[in-house]
């Protein structure tokens, strides 16, 4: 996933790996020193797109683009959200342990507005406004 965030002066885009919950909210771990989670600390709405890069951009592409409000998950959600995180990356589990160890949280995005992107034989684009 590429997440845009700003300082409400300069822009920034990164690459983090996430997960979903059934409400659409996303997941990403990140470092707390890191310059998109002091964007954040500064101003907590963010864009965000999701796609596979290995598509063909002259064919079919499938893809999300989004924005949404993002915030620190407390420590009380933190253990669901790691079992879902596990699930989807088993190669290399994490734990509350590893987290303070390495001194990264996990952040939460609410969406507020979803535009999807199906270019396949007849183009389908839906946009949600949350």
């Amino acid at each position: 996933m590429s997440l845009a965030t700003t300082d409400g002066f300069n822009l920034w885009s990164t690459g983090v790996n996430f997960v979903s919950d059934e409400y659409l909210n996303i997941y990403f771990i990140s470092g707390k020193q890191t310059t998109h989670v002091k964007n954040i600390i500064d101003n907590h709405i963010v864009s965000l797109t999701i796609f596979d890069s290995h598509q063909n951009s002259l064919e079919e592409r499938v893809g999300l683009q989004a924005r949404g409000f993002c915030g620190k998950v407390g420590i009380l959600k933190t253990e669901s959200i790691l079992l879902r995180w596990n699930a989807k990356f088993s190669e290399r589990t994490l734990s509350i342990e590893d987290l303070e160890k390495n001194d990264v949280s996990i952040y939460k995005i609410i969406l507020t507005r979803i535009k999807f992107l199906n270019t396949g034989s007849v183009e389908k684009v839906i946009e949600l406004d949350l």
